[in-house]
């Protein structure tokens, strides 16, 4: 199957799916977590992000991760 490979094994993931990081606020909390929540790989672009915008979005990301595992 196309989803038993090398690459979803390393990655933990369930599909060879890879969200590009999409920068200049083309990204969004809502997209990485439905890549995510759908078996692939989310990732987000924060390229053009200052240190404390990067870590209000890390937070905003764990939060929506712990919401989602209860």
């Amino acid at each position: 199957m196309f989803a038993n490979n090398r690459i979803c094994q390393a990655l933990g993931i369930r599909y060879p799916i890879l969200l590009g990081p999409l920068g200049g606020g083309f990204s969004t909390v809502d997209l990485l977590a439905a890549v995510t929540d759908s078996g692939g790989l989310g990732s987000y672009g924060a390229y053009t992000l200052e240190p404390p915008e990067i870590l209000r979005v890390v937070k905003q990301i764990r939060k929506k991760q712990a919401a989602r595992s209860i």
